[in-house]
């Protein structure tokens, strides 16, 4: 019987060592892939390009909900929240990075809703938003239900998860001074008033921060208090 043995000068001469600098490129580019993107989730932390993001959860409206946010983003200064947000409607919670062009804000609306209004409230306030800004542009419409389903339709949950809410929102783009802004914007009905939150980014961000928004008003929820 033939024993085959391994002649490493052979193997270079014979083209193994562009095979061998081929394997060494690869794993590079596999160790540096999450400098490209995003790596992980709000719960166990989100690798962005070369920097992390830990979530934690915070209780917002004396104590009525809990979202998990990110640890280092901090309340926007009055001054420049007002700059930003000119009307006299503005969020009641603006949470911000230090570059103040990612922001988490939040919102009750005194209005009470139906689980099952929510999808029409939805609608309305997107017409309210076109006919603000006519160059909004939208994209996705969908609905989160109180089993964390998420549908391009309200329906009823299943299996209720403690703590959840039926959440719709929708995403979109819309102009500003020097760059277009991608806003994710959803809406729960939360006792006699609506839960409204808005995150945003630059537009040219929106393939990073979308599903992390997406987690973010997923991990939304009440506290029944005994």
């Amino acid at each position: 019987m033939q024993i085959w043995r391994f002649d490493s000068a052979s193997f270079i001469r014979a083209g193994g060592g562009r095979v061998s600098r081929y394997i060494d490129e690869k794993i590079i580019r596999e160790k540096n892939a999450y400098k490209a993107g995003v790596v992980g989730d709000i719960y166990g932390g989100v690798q962005i390009k070369e920097e992390l993001y830990e979530f934690e959860p915070l209780e917002l409206f004396e104590g009525q909900v809990s979202v998990y946010l990110p640890k280092m983003f901090e309340d926007m200064p009055e001054k420049l929240a007002m700059l930003k947000y000119p009307m006299s409607s503005r969020p009641q919670i603006i949470k911000t990075n230090k570059n103040t062009d990612i922001n988490f804000s939040f919102n009750l609306i005194p209005q009470k809703i139906d689980n099952g209004d929510i999808q029409l409230f939805t609608e309305k306030m997107k017409k309210v938003i076109k006919t603000i800004q006519p160059a909004t542009v939208f994209f996705d419409e969908k609905y989160i239900d109180m089993a964390g389903n998420i549908a391009d339709s309200q329906g009823e949950a299943e299996h209720i998860v403690e703590g959840r809410m039926n959440i719709s929102y929708f995403d979109y783009k819309s102009p500003a001074i020097d760059e277009q802004i991608y806003n994710f914007m959803f809406f729960a009905p939360l006792k006699e008033t609506i839960l409204h939150g808005v995150f945003n980014c630059r537009y040219r961000d929106a393939d990073i921060w979308k599903d992390i928004f997406i987690q973010v008003a997923d991990s939304v929820r009440k506290i029944e208090r005994d």
